[in-house]
């Protein structure tokens, strides 16, 4: 569940069962994944046991597992039991909060939903996502003025 598109994935599977290729549509559609990379996200929620898959003709049919949620809220759960158990409710040891050599969490390099990949689109296209104004320079075009677009 650690891939944005995974628990994408999952939340089309939770409304409805669907093919292989409308799957694929959506999630290229979002994240901008290719195939293999789809079917490949597909195959690790398979073998986790978060999706069942069967063959309808020369395509396979897709469907959120029964018990995949309440597995997944047992071991969150779980995770949740473990953190509040520490003794004063933070680490010990080794631990400083002012040591900067811990890494920073890692930003996603694709858009998370629909709305901030075409917000990229748009800025990579020089116009603001907010006004819809030209902002810079269109490529290989003398200076441009602020237009409406």
């Amino acid at each position: 569940m650690g891939h944005p598109a995974r628990r994408f994935i999952i939340r089309e599977l939770a409304q409805r069962e669907s093919l292989s290729r409308e799957i694929a549509e959506a999630v290229q559609h979002v994240f901008g994944l290719g195939w293999p990379a789809v079917t490949r996200h597909l195959k690790i929620l398979n073998a986790a046991g978060f999706v069942r898959v069967r063959r309808v003709w020369n395509e396979r049919l897709y469907r959120l597992d029964d018990q995949a949620l309440d597995r997944l809220e047992d071991d969150v759960r779980e995770l949740g039991r473990l953190w509040r158990k520490r003794t004063g409710g933070g680490y010990h040891g080794l631990y400083d909060e002012t040591d900067d050599s811990w890494g920073r969490p890692r930003q996603p390099r694709r858009p998370v939903d629909a709305a901030e990949a075409f917000d990229r689109l748009l800025r990579d296209e020089g116009i603001d996502p907010a006004t819809g104004k030209l902002v810079r320079d269109a490529p290989g075009e003398g200076l441009a003025e602020t237009a409406g677009v």
